[in-house]
């Protein structure tokens, strides 16, 4: 009776669906983004194949100012096989109140000034997975000593003045 109830086991066990679960480092798949004037913001969604660890983003005019935040996964599929990253930052009136992660300096008519880097994280965190690059100077980030740069150059750069 022992051996019926292992040998049934066993079988519904073998039956489980496998899965994509991690089956390989995140990579981005789209970026959209976006300044909307009457709105106050920037609007950034990256969507990637398989789960993240978050991100960031990080903008700048040139290496003395440059903004770093975190991009959240707000969409992760269970299954593991994609994931979405969003983040809204609101425009302060005073460079000095923007803030990390909420807020930020850049209006959008700086838009032609400016370089965003987006970079990707494993699922545990700890190692980079991808980037895109782009904006008014591309190899900005290259030879800095805190931000790694990007090789991977995100060919739409117009803005229209809404989230794309």
């Amino acid at each position: 009776m022992i051996l019926l109830v292992l040998a049934c086991t066993t079988a519904l066990d073998s039956a489980a669906p496998e899965g994509p679960f991690f089956d390989g480092a995140p990579s981005i798949t789209a970026l959209s983004w976006g300044c909307a004037v009457e709105d106050s913001e920037w609007r950034f969604v990256l969507t990637t194949e398989h789960w993240t660890g978050g991100g960031r983003l990080y903008i700048a005019d040139d290496l003395t100012v440059i903004e770093e935040h975190r991009i959240r996964s707000v969409g992760a599929q269970p299954d593991g096989s994609t994931d979405t990253l969003e983040l809204e930052l609101d425009i302060v009136a005073d460079w000095r109140d923007a803030s990390a992660g909420s807020s930020t300096r850049w209006r959008c008519d700086d838009l032609d000034q400016l370089t965003f880097l987006a970079i990707v994280y494993t699922p545990d965190g700890d190692r980079r997975a991808d980037c895109r690059v782009w904006g008014v100077d591309p190899l900005l980030w290259d030879g800095t000593d805190d931000v790694e740069g990007c090789q991977t150059v995100l060919e739409d750069t117009t803005d229209t003045g809404t989230t794309r």
